[in-house]
């Protein structure tokens, strides 16, 4: 596997957590939670990178948990 980098955070990231995405059967995407000071935790689908947001919470994501 090649190491790959992605930015969005602006500042330091205070929260990852990351879960398999089933399908069929098979895990053939895993997402990333991350969270910082931006009140926003931001979704990775890897490999390909594509992010989803979901912005303004009422504070900086500290603690994240993937169920």
């Amino acid at each position: 596997a090649t190491p790959s980098t992605f930015h969005w955070h602006a500042g330091p990231v205070l929260c990852l957590e990351w879960a398999p995405v089933p399908t069929h059967g098979t895990v053939d995407a895993v997402h990333l939670y991350s969270g910082g000071r931006e009140c926003t935790l931001v979704v990775w689908e890897l490999p390909v990178g594509k992010r989803t947001y979901l912005p303004r919470f009422p504070a900086p994501l500290v603690s994240l948990k993937a169920c």
